[in-house]
C-alpha cells in the first residue's frame, strides 16, 4: 500500500493521497482553482458560474486520480452517501448546475438580443437575476439535504428527491429556450410547467420535512414573478 498514490477510504469520494507525488498532484489542481478564483471578477458573475468556471479544472483531477488507481491496481469504490458533507456539497453542486446551464445561454443574450427588448416597467436590472437565482439555488440544495437526512419513510423521500430532479431538469431547459432560441412564448410554457412541479416538490418535502418545505417558498415567489415578466416580454415583443 505504501508504494501507492492513493488508498481506498470508506467516507468522501472514496481516496485520498497516501505519497507526496499523491499531494504533489492534488495541490497542483488546488493552487489551480485558487488561481482561477482570484482571477474572476466576482461582482459580475454568480455563483453559478464561478463554478461553471471551475469544472474543467475537477473534471481533469478526478480522471488524472481515477487513472492513476488503475494504474496501480486498485479499483475506484465510490460511496458518495457515507459523508454528510459531501452529500450536501453533492446538493449544492448539482442545485448550482442548473443555473451553469442556463448561464452558458444567458450570458451572451444578455449583452445582445436581450437587450433589444421591450420590457415592462417592473422589469428588475439585469444584475439581479445572479445574485438571486444563486441565493435559491443554494436554497433548494439545503432543502433537499434536509428531505435526504429526515428520518421519514424511504419511499416518501424517494419521491420527493424525483421531483426535486423534475424541478431542475424544467429549470434549467428555460434558458436555452428564452435565451438560446429567442422563444418567450415556450418558454413560458416551460416555466408554467416549473411552476407546478415546484408546488408539487413543496407538497412532497413538507411530509418528510416542514423546515425544508418552507425554504421553497422565496423559489416559487420569485418563479411567479418570473412567470408574469415572461409572460409581458412574450406580449409586448410578438414574433
Amino acid at each position: 500500500m505504501s508504494t501507492l498514490w492513493f488508498k481506498r477510504k470508506t467516507y468522501g469520494l472514496g481516496w485520498m493521497p497516501v505519497t507526496w507525488q499523491g499531494w504533489l498532484v492534488t495541490a497542483a489542481f488546488v493552487l489551480l482553482v485558487v488561481g482561477d478564483f482570484l482571477r474572476i471578477d466576482r461582482a459580475s458573475h454568480s455563483v453559478s458560474d464561478t463554478l461553471i468556471s471551475f469544472a474543467p479544472q475537477f473534471i481533469a483531477l478526478l480522471a488524472l486520480l481515477i487513472g492513476i488507481c488503475f494504474l496501480k491496481g486498485e479499483t475506484p469504490k465510490w460511496q458518495w452517501g457515507s459523508s454528510k458533507l459531501i452529500t450536501f456539497v453533492w446538493f449544492l453542486v448539482v442545485s448550482h448546475a442548473a443555473g451553469g446551464i442556463g448561464a452558458l445561454f444567458t450570458t451572451a443574450a444578455v449583452s445582445g438580443w436581450y437587450r433589444t427588448l421591450v420590457k415592462p416597467t417592473f422589469n428588475p436590472p439585469a444584475s439581479v437575476f445572479g445574485p438571486v437565482w444563486s441565493l435559491l439555488y443554494t436554497l433548494m440544495a439545503v432543502s433537499a439535504y434536509m428531505v435526504w437526512r429526515a428520518r421519514s419513510p424511504a419511499s416518501d423521500k424517494s419521491r420527493a428527491l424525483r421531483v426535486f430532479g423534475l424541478q431542475l431538469v424544467l429549470n434549467a431547459l428555460w434558458s436555452p429556450i428564452f435565451f438560446g432560441l429567442h422563444r418567450p412564448d415556450l418558454a413560458f410554457g416551460v416555466l408554467m410547467a416549473l411552476w407546478f412541479s415546484i408546488i408539487w416538490m413543496i407538497v412532497a418535502f413538507a411530509k418528510c420535512s416542514k423546515a425544508a418545505a418552507w425554504l421553497l417558498v422565496p423559489y416559487v415567489a420569485w418563479v411567479t414573478f418570473a412567470l408574469v415578466l415572461n409572460f409581458f416580454l412574450w406580449t409586448l415583443n410578438p414574433l
